[in-house]
């Protein structure tokens, strides 16, 4: 038979002793008589703090009156703590766990626990953390009020190694290029290859007038307002459509071409444009369709083997819109001032009397337009105008019969029935930069 004691939950009372310790009840007795003595001790304890103030890691606030407040450092709150193992007065308290007094007016600067290192400071050795406790007196100083605010201070041994690391990180957030496609690290690199090689592929400046005979420029303004809204249909990129119209003017200024083929080479330019520069690239009966089946697949394939040849396959052009770009990176302007420069630049690539002009004279005088409504609206732009000249390399005697061209077009842009273009920046994908008609005084360029 195993030995064993009954004792009663309600006053713990012995309600039966086994036969080998039925003869010696002393040993029960004293053991009863302890656990009273901590059962009337904790009883205490709740009265002389008003109620329990210990609920397993975190402590009660007892009143909502501050007079005075003291901060101290301990272990005190950092596990669970039961009402035994605390022994508290007035002015005193006292942790049994790590035998740590703390009084009244004494602040002990002690560090209670060590975390392993983090792996990201190969060198650091400690990183001490500090619980602070708040304890609160109130006016009556019967009561004490007891807060508990955790501090999470880390320390390393060596500063000079979060300091440096702190330094190479910052470095790194600065580099990292939001746009990987504009390589930044070799953007004046390609600025001035983009410089070099801009005038080789210009179409012929009046080719209407020298080697078009059955095509006008007006039907080439019908088929780039048709474009453009093909071009928003299918999503594409914007470089895809300086793309589709340069070749469309290099095309057209080689080889003449029958007006009822006008469209077929619309969309067989902007087919190859598309397998250049989209990812995925609409097909061909895609293209079709949006003829509304005027022409086949055999059509349109024969027409693209045609561009290619008459071009010798030069696809890669500098473009309105990368020089663009490369001013936004240089410049710093903000995506509403971008959008007004491209919907300018975009007003350029339509007008037909703007073809013989360099992208980069385009895209200058675009921004300087843009620059100037801004100052006459007085909004703030983050550069001026010889930040302008200085990334350019350019200055206003170069650009001015460009910026008279390109206003003109605009202002006529605005009276035509033709809207596809400012339809398309009215959206606020592009933040309606063409909702507000754009006006020009005498002394708007002064």
């Amino acid at each position: 038979m195993k030995n064993f004691i009954n004792i009663s939950k309600k006053d713990n009372s012995v309600i039966k002793v086994t036969n080998k310790y039925y003869n010696n009840l002393s040993i029960f007795k004293n053991v009863i008589q302890n656990k009273k003595n901590s059962f009337i001790k904790g009883k205490e304890t709740k009265r002389e703090f008003g109620k329990e103030i210990i609920n397993n890691s975190n402590l009660t606030k007892h009143s909502k009156k501050e007079k005075n407040t003291f901060k101290y450092s301990s272990d005190l709150l950092l596990s669970k703590i039961s009402r035994n193992s605390i022994n508290s007065t007035k002015s005193t308290l006292i942790s049994k766990v790590n035998k740590v007094s703390i009084k009244k007016g004494f602040k002990l600067m002690k560090f209670d626990k060590i975390q392993k290192p983090l792996t990201c400071f190969p060198k650091e050795k400690e990183i001490p953390i500090k619980p602070l406790t708040t304890i609160n007196l109130n006016s009556n100083n019967d009561l004490m009020e007891i807060e508990q605010e955790e501090i999470y201070s880390k320390t390393l041994t060596n500063e000079n190694i979060i300091n440096n690391y702190n330094i190479n990180i910052e470095n790194e957030e600065k580099t990292i290029n939001k746009n990987p496609q504009l390589v930044e690290e070799y953007i004046d690199e390609i600025y001035n290859n983009l410089k070099l090689t801009e005038t080789q592929f210009l179409p012929l400046e009046n080719y209407m007038e020298k080697i078009q005979k059955d095509i006008t420029e007006r039907m080439r303004l019908i088929l780039l307002d048709w474009l453009i809204e093909v071009h928003l249909k299918f999503k594409l990129l914007p470089e895809t459509l300086f793309i589709t119209i340069n070749i469309i003017d290099r095309y057209l200024s080689i080889r003449d071409i029958n007006r009822k083929y006008l469209q077929l080479l619309g969309v067989s330019s902007m087919f190859i444009a598309c397998k250049y520069e989209e990812i995925y690239s609409p097909e061909i009966k895609d293209f079709i369709y949006m003829t509304d089946n005027a022409y086949d697949k055999n059509q349109m394939i024969n027409m693209e083997n045609d561009i290619l040849k008459v071009l010798d396959f030069n696809i890669c052009v500098p473009s309105y819109f990368r020089f663009l770009e490369i001013y936004k990176f240089y410049l710093k302007f903000d995506d509403k001032f971008f959008f007004l420069c491209n919907y300018l630049i975009e007003v350029a690539l339509i007008e037909y009397n703007l073809i013989k002009f360099q992208p980069s004279l385009i895209t200058t005088s675009a921004i300087f337009i843009a620059l100037k409504i801004y100052n006459k609206d007085n909004i703030i732009c983050n550069f001026e105008e010889n930040d302008l000249w200085n990334v350019s390399k350019l200055n206003f005697d170069n650009v001015r019969d460009c910026v008279i061209k390109l206003i003109y077009s605009v202002e006529k842009l605005e009276k035509s029935k033709y809207l596809a273009l400012k339809k398309k920046f009215s959206s606020e994908k592009f933040m309606c930069v063409s909702k507000n008609n754009l006006k020009f005084n005498e002394s708007f360029l002064l």
